[in-house]
Order: C-alpha cells, then structure tokens, then sequence
C-alpha cells in the first residue's frame, strides 16, 4: 500500500486500460479496472499538467472512494499546495475550485453509475473540464516517472467546506409561500448539504435516505433507473408535500415529483426554469428539441452532445445563461457553467411558492401545457452502432422532417422524435423517445426495437 512509509521512491509505469478514460472523465469498475495504484499513477501524471497553485481534491460516499482518495493525495505530494476538501457533492466540489481560486482539481466519484464503479472527475480552473481522453494523451506523452510520496498528504481538513457551500445556496431561496418538500438523497452527498441549508427559510424540509452509505441501500444511486422516486413519491402522498426532489449520488443529477406522487418529466422542468433565464437555451440531443417545441413553439434552443463537458463549454462559448439534459443534469451560467442538482431543486422551489401564490400547485401548472409522452431511456449492447445508424436512417430516413448526426443519430417526426447515441459513461448504447400521444409512443418505440434486435444488458 502506497504511503506506509514517510517517504518513499516509487517507480511508476502509464500502462492503464484506455477503456477507462471516456468522453468527459475517468470510470471503470473497482478494482479490477480502477483502483489505488492507477489513480495514484494518474494523479502524478497529472502534477503537471496544471500550473502552479491550489489543487483541489474531493470524494463522494462509495465504498472504495476514501481509499482512492488517499491514493490520489499520495499521487500529487510533489505539488506544494494541494487542498483536500473531503467528502462532497461533484457541485460543491465545483464551487469549491471557483470560490477558491483553484487551478483545477480532481474528484473521485462515479456519479449515477452503480456501487461498483468508480472513476475521476479533473477539472482545470474555473472547474472547467478535463476529458478523459485529453487525460489519456497527456500521460502518454509523459511515462515512467518517479513518484514521490509521503504522509504528509494526510487529507485533513482545515475549514468547514460544507458549511461554507450552503451559505452560498442560501442567498439563492426565495420563497414567498410555504412549502413542504421531500428530499431524497439516495444515500449519497446531498443530505450533508441539504441539513444546513433550510433553517428557517419558509420550507418544511422532510429528508429520506439521508444517510451515507456507498452500497445505495435505499434505491441505487441514479434517481432516473426503475423504482428510484417510489420512495420520494409515497413520502409525498402521506405528508401531503408540494414536491419531492430526488437527487443522485454525488448530487449533480435531479428529479422530480408533484403534489400528485407523479414523476415529472425533465422537459416540464426545463421549460418551467426558461422562465428565470434569457434565451437561448442549451439542450443536450437526448433531451431534444421536438417536445420542448411542442410546448412553446417559439423556444430558442441549441443542441449539445450529451454530457457535461461538451455542454459546459458550448455554453461558455455562445454565452448561455441555462442548460439542461434528459438525463437530469441543469447548468447555470451563475454557477460557473457547472451542474448542481440541489440548485435546481431550489429554482424549482422558487418557482413553486410563485406559483403558490396564484393559487396553483406543480400538478396545476402541469395541465396546462400541452401533454406529451416518453419512454424511458433504454439501453442495450450492439456490436457495429455504424451498421445501425445507417439502418435506422435508411428505414427512417425519406419520411422525416428533420435529421442530425450531432450525437448518434436523431430523428423527428410531426408526432414523434428518437435519439440513439453510444454511452459516454458505459459500454452501451442508448435510446430516447418521445410521442405526443401514449399510441403513437408505443408503436415507435415497438418499430425501433424490432429494427435495432438488440441483446438487452
């Protein structure tokens, strides 16, 4: 184990899977894919790859993180100011390299993904971020050093860092009418967060799987995946709640549920924020701007790749105030271009209590939008996505209104619209659809199927 000693020579060889290092970071099951000594590997290369300066470092509640953690401190003990922020959300941790002026940083965390997995999130100042196969190049160029380590990267912390993140969200509540909210963290960072932040502040706060624990006892860690809200959902019901907010498990993803115990769809949630902010919009091809534009015709909108890091930057390119994607992720020019579910959460809040004061409830509001439908994401393995992609457009392709290879392939109709894409976080590929009726829904989504004859993961 690295760092028994006080100070140690290791001899140090770049031979990692370039399976692990995605689109925008660094995943793979632990340990057989991911463990101490390749983050450890990983994080000396990467001393420097970044100017001098402070370096955050932070984690989330799985099993396996503190002892990445750690790994990741030994990797960097060459670097003379390291901060160790500890146990946090990816958002906070994003506030945290901003606020404090960091050059970058690395979180360990592999997000919505389940228990097993584990992986890297390395941002450069500003938190803007890294992608993996930016890392994988740089530490090609770079092999076989030698590390140098010591105890002295200890991870203790110095201030309350958690503390200091819910003073910031504070100044962000504006509620105007009582609310009582249901907050499920599914067992992950956001209730270290959530218990500092509505102290006498107009809402009633009811917290369910609240507790840290990294095997995700209550539902898993990704609040989109099969029974995930039910728990949310009949918190709602019995203590007769105007929402329930439903977050991931590093906290940067968010869902929804009204008075009624129903889910809502990221879309309404989408287009209920476009209200707080100035068009344009960034969405991501798995969102889609066919049912955003079923709602309000006239939404200006601009479609990204999925994930953050093509997002992110999109948005600081064109100058973007709000984004969103399918998957329950929202970006906020104000939050540095970065995601934050327990944000959004209370934007929604906000929103709400207006709504409130007019005499309207979420479920109210919801029925007077025009009323779509969409199947869940499903996602299977393929051999050849190409072969696919040229099927789907062949057999799709004469009679849609609009086409677009920004991400897979996405196709629309008057009535209904799909989106397949390969998985940036897993080895699978994905599909999105979305019908203004349930009718027209199942027959695509039974057309699709039958076309793609796909093994099921």
């Amino acid at each position: 184990m690295l760092g028994e000693e006080d100070r140690a020579q290791v001899f140090v060889y770049y031979g990692f899977m370039a399976s692990i290092f995605r689109a925008y970071d660094v995943r793979g099951r632990y340990p057989s894919e991911i463990n101490e000594r390749i983050v450890s590997d990983i994080a000396h290369g990467l001393t420097h790859f970044f100017p001098q300066g402070a370096l955050l470092v932070g984690h989330d509640a799985r099993l396996s993180s503190p002892k990445l953690y750690r790994a990741v401190l030994q990797g960097l003990s060459a670097r003379s100011k390291v901060l160790p922020i500890g146990i946090a959300t990816t958002p906070m941790f994003y506030f945290l390299v901003n606020h404090l002026k960091g050059v970058g940083g690395i979180m360990v965390t592999a997000s919505h993904n389940p228990k097993e997995f584990n992986g890297l999130k390395v941002v450069r100042a500003g938190a803007m971020p890294v992608n993996g196969r930016e890392i994988h190049a740089f530490l090609s160029k770079h092999p076989q050093k030698t590390l140098v380590i010591s105890r002295k990267a200890s991870g203790k912390l110095r201030r309350d860092f958690i503390g200091l993140y819910a003073r910031f969200l504070q100044r962000f509540i504006k509620v105007s009418s009582p609310l009582t909210v249901v907050f499920d963290s599914s067992n992950g960072t956001t209730g270290l967060v959530l218990k500092r932040l509505f102290r006498k502040r107009g809402i009633q706060a009811l917290f369910l799987n609240a507790v840290l624990n990294g095997q995700f006892p209550g539902h898993g860690p990704n609040p989109l995946k099969g029974n995930a809200t039910m728990d949310a959902r009949r918190a709602v019901l019995k203590h007769n709640a105007d929402l329930g907010v439903v977050f991931d498990a590093d906290g940067d993803r968010v869902a929804f549920v009204d008075e009624h115990g129903r889910r809502v769809d990221s879309d309404y949630i989408v287009y209920l924020l476009t209200t707080r902010f100035k068009p344009p919009y960034v969405i991501d091809v798995a969102e889609g701007r066919a049912p955003l534009q079923w709602i309000s015709h006239n939404i200006h909108l601009i479609e990204s790749r999925v994930g953050y890091f093509f997002i992110k930057r999109l948005m600081k390119e064109k100058k973007v105030e709000f984004a969103a994607e399918h998957s329950g992720h929202y970006y906020y020019k104000d939050f540095f271009y970065s995601e934050s579910g327990i944000l959004t959460a209370l934007f929604v809040i906000n929103e709400l209590s207006r709504l409130k004061e007019q005499g309207m409830s979420l479920g109210d509001w919801l029925s007077t939008l025009p009323k779509h439908y969409t199947s869940r994401e499903h996602q299977f393995r393929i051999d050849d996505f190409h072969v696919l992609v040229q099927r789907l457009e062949r057999h799709y392709g004469k009679k849609a209104e609009h086409i677009s290879h920004k991400d897979g392939l996405t196709v629309t109709f008057p009535d209904f619209w799909f989106n397949v894409r390969l998985s940036n976080t897993e080895s699978l590929a994905r599909l999105n659809v979305e019908a203004k009726t349930r009718r027209t829904l199942q027959r695509a989504l039974t057309m699709l199927q039958r076309e793609i004859k796909v093994e099921k993961p």
